[in-house]
């Protein structure tokens, strides 16, 4: 079809009429063919007329269903944000702990950190399906000195608080209130010395169900505490 159309401009360009009569001539016969279909096909839809207005009707119809009901994807949940949750309060704890062992490593009687990784547990930070919330996992190298585990949740749990109301440690207030009843912000779960490092465990009060789970600890220590109370006056009886 393109070098018909060359061959028929390069005529007329030329003006070989001659040329461009006898290229009209041996397509007249295509030219003739095409105007008879065409012409039947006219007529052919004239006849049947009825026939194509009931499948044009048809056609729009399954179109318009198709353009006004699309095919639905299917819903894909959303990403847990537990894991997101986790890692981002976990890189706030570590810089506040890192700020309190760097400046009070002789109190504490450890050594100093130098990289945030320091501070790094075996285990890391994860949800406890037990406990029923995030828990986040610390570790600090003592200087050789053991002092009592007691001593050391207090000073930790003071400096913690110091952090919070200076906002050097940005998870707000120090307490935080569920049903009427406060709970620290960051909760010193578990501490425990283990060749040489301490083995820290925090969690964040922010659910009630952590409020929940701080109130059973303190019963626990409670229990714990009045259990050696009584086990003290039964040695004094005897």
């Amino acid at each position: 079809m393109r070098r018909l159309w060359e061959k028929m401009t390069d005529y007329l360009v030329e003006e070989n009429y001659k040329g461009l009569i006898r290229l009209f001539i041996a397509l007249l016969p295509i030219i003739i063919i095409m105007i008879t279909l065409l012409a039947g096909l006219i007529y052919f839809i004239g006849v049947h007329i009825e026939i194509f207005a009931i499948i044009g009707v048809a056609i729009l119809a399954l179109i318009g269903f198709i353009t006004t009901n699309p095919k639905k994807e299917p819903v894909k949940p959303a990403p847990d944000s537990g894991v997101n949750n986790i890692m981002f309060f976990d890189r706030i704890l570590t810089r506040g702990l890192y700020d309190i062992f760097k400046e009070f490593a002789f109190q504490f009687h450890v050594i100093a950190p130098n990289k945030f990784i320091d501070l790094k547990d075996d285990l890391p930070s994860c949800f406890d399906s037990v406990k029923g919330c995030n828990i986040y996992r610390f570790k600090i190298i003592g200087d050789g000195t053991e002092i009592e585990a007691e001593l050391f949740r207090e000073l930790l749990i003071s400096k913690i608080e110091s952090a919070l109301t200076s906002q050097r440690l940005s998870l707000g207030k120090i307490v935080v209130e569920y049903q009427g009843r406060l709970y620290p912000r960051v909760y010193l779960d578990e501490i425990r010395y283990v060749s040489g490092a301490w083995h820290l465990v925090l969690i964040i009060c922010d659910t009630q169900t952590t409020a929940n789970y701080i109130d059973s600890q303190s019963q626990n220590k409670a229990f714990q505490n009045q259990s050696v109370i009584l086990d003290i006056e039964d040695m004094d009886y005897e």
